[in-house]
């Protein structure tokens, strides 16, 4: 832990880091979310924004976990801005630039520009123009970015590299066209950023951001750009960014770490005056102040299907089709009918109680558009109820299946009882299978009935879990790989801890110490997005109002994981496709 963390007092610092990225900026950060809502909770810290790469991906719970923690999640991101998101060879440069949300049209213009910079602006990255900056601008706190910034760059005259950079006049000229360019589309939202950095030109650079801030009246703020948690994971991070993009290992920011007040302070001598470090720390708590954005984290909120005539509510029709269910199965015919018709009761009364009797209707409505079904997979078998819609083909009660297993309806006795909020109720989840024509066929048939922008499949991380980052780190640090193969064979399925703590690599320990440290701290970190191979989600309201989205081999996907889709309250649906 950093020495400027055990010295923080009782009361709340007066500096926010407005410019952080997670290890959702992928293969890039390295910070856990909840080791980024740690680290802020013990330096005392009242805030903090999330700025991923181009994505909104880490969101949700970055917002879950900062209300959790009674702390202000801010809703950022950090934008690829190219002149022309439709120009797309090798001589198109792109920018950095930093964006808050001040507001719900700020999140989900935020949305919207992230949405187009993969369905649109996608060369090598997700990118954005000035066109788009201009007709979603309502509501964005922008920050003029880091060194791979639009404005740092002409600064330095249109390249940063490993030497020293020249700001010359001619520089400075062309820095304020930038500066003054996004001050006219975001007026006094437009903030020049300097960044608390010992690199010495990062340190010529601010000298040069606060000249130009002053002359032109426009407010700077001070950002850390972090990508790690503290300051003792400097080196882990050059192996890290190693491992994704081949870089030499240490090609990264230096003091990069979630920063305390009293670190920006320090960081920005001898560039900028007390007076001057005190104007920046202090415009990190008026963005804050200025940026109020809550997430639509939710109870589940179910698509509502559009019930025949003679029926005024979903829980009517939904009675009316287990009962013609129960006429075409001839249930009353079973000597057993009276069992029958006490689970039904019980089923339904705790469909209906905890309000899925839209989720019944719409998996009903979807299983059935098309003739020739495969079954249903998983705990969905225990239902009656979904037996008489025919959504299932199994008959619980003659197969022993218990209904709880797919409904936790002990949930309702806590709901009843205010230990519980609906948010905390979870959305039952059928799975079923379809031939791939038949997949197809379904999947149209939900598009046409809530619309292709209430619709979309779910995606999902890949992660570097513990033995392939033995290997990876070993890679990286020279360690030959029949060396990490005989310890990845150590570890089996166990993590490192475990394997450390029963000692059955402590012929390694000793001789690769930063292998066995380096690797334990990426475990877990996510590698890779891709699509789901059977979810989607279906949504009430158009996909941008709960998040961005992004493409995949020409699917579109919802930016985040299934767990995001649940605290979103977001309809999620599964139908895999089998080979016949």
């Amino acid at each position: 832990m950093c020495n400027a963390c055990d010295n923080i007092d009782s009361q709340p610092t007066k500096f926010v880091n407005l410019h952080v990225h997670s290890c959702y900026s992928l293969l890039d950060g390295l910070s856990k979310v909840e080791d980024i809502v740690a680290k802020v909770k013990k330096m005392k810290q009242s805030a903090f924004a999330i700025t991923e790469h181009g994505n909104v991906f880490s969101a949700v719970k970055a917002h879950k976990l900062a209300k959790e923690n009674s702390l202000k999640h801010l809703f950022g991101i950090e934008f690829y801005v190219t002149p022309d998101r439709f120009t797309k060879d090798k001589n198109s440069k792109y920018n950095h630039l930093t964006v808050l949300a001040k507001n719900e049209q700020g999140r989900v213009n935020i949305n919207q520009l992230s949405s187009l910079g993969y369905l649109e602006g996608f060369y090598n990255k997700p990118r954005v123009d000035y066109e788009l900056l201009q007709k979603h601008k309502d509501g964005l706190v922008v920050l003029s970015g880091c060194m791979m910034s639009e404005f740092q760059m002409a600064l330095a005259g249109g390249k940063i590299g490993d030497g020293d950079i020249e700001i010359t006049g001619g520089n400075i000229e062309r820095a304020k066209e930038v500066a003054r360019f996004y001050r006219k589309i975001f007026g006094e939202d437009y903030y020049l950023e300097v960044q608390s950095h010992s690199d010495s030109r990062q340190q010529k650079l601010n000298r040069a951001v606060v000249n130009i801030a002053k002359e032109l009246n426009i407010p700077y703020v001070v950002t850390a750009d972090s990508h790690f948690i503290d300051e003792e994971d400097f080196e882990l991070h050059g192996v890290f960014i190693k491992i994704g993009t081949n870089r030499e290992s240490g090609e990264t920011y230096l003091d990069g770490q979630l920063q305390s007040e009293e670190e920006a302070r320090r960081l920005l001598k001898p560039a900028l005056s007390d007076e001057e470090i005190e104007e920046a720390i202090k415009q990190t708590i008026v963005i804050t102040d200025k940026c109020n954005v809550n997430l639509p984290l939710s109870a589940p909120i179910i698509p509502h299907v559009k019930v025949p005539e003679g029926f005024d509510s979903e829980a009517n029709y939904l009675k009316h089709l287990c009962q013609q269910g129960w006429k075409r199965l001839e249930i009353h015919k079973k000597p057993n009918r009276k069992e029958y018709q006490k689970r039904l009761l019980y089923e339904f009364d705790a469909i209906i109680k905890m309000g899925f009797e839209g989720y019944y209707l719409l998996v009903e409505s979807y299983a059935n558009s098309v003739k020739r079904r495969g079954i249903a997979r998983g705990s969905g078998g225990g239902s009656l109820v979904a037996y008489l819609l025919n959504i299932v083909n199994i008959d619980p009660i003659e197969y022993g299946l218990y209904f709880e297993r797919f409904i936790d309806v002990g949930a309702l006795d806590l709901l009843e009882n205010g230990d519980i909020s609906r948010n905390e109720l979870k959305i039952p989840d059928f799975d079923l299978d379809f031939g791939r024509e038949d997949r197809d066929k379904v999947i149209q048939f939900i598009i046409d009935r809530y619309g292709e922008d209430k619709f979309v499949a779910l995606g999902q991380f890949g992660f570097i879990w513990d033995r392939t980052a033995i290997k990876d780190v070993g890679k990286v640090l020279g360690i030959p790989f029949e060396e990490t193969n005989k310890i990845t064979k150590l570890i089996d399925a166990d993590t490192i801890k475990e394997s450390k703590e029963d000692g059955r690599l402590n012929d390694y320990l000793e001789k690769y110490p930063k292998l066995f440290d380096y690797a334990e701290k990426i475990a877990g970190v996510p590698k890779s997005y891709g699509t789901h191979p059977c979810a989607k989600a279906v949504t009430v309201s158009q996909l941008n109002d709960y998040t961005a989205i992004a493409n995949k081999e020409e699917t579109i996907l919802f930016q985040g994981d299934m767990h995001d889709v649940e605290d979103l309250g977001v309809v999620k649906l599964d139908a895999l496709g089998l080979i016949a």
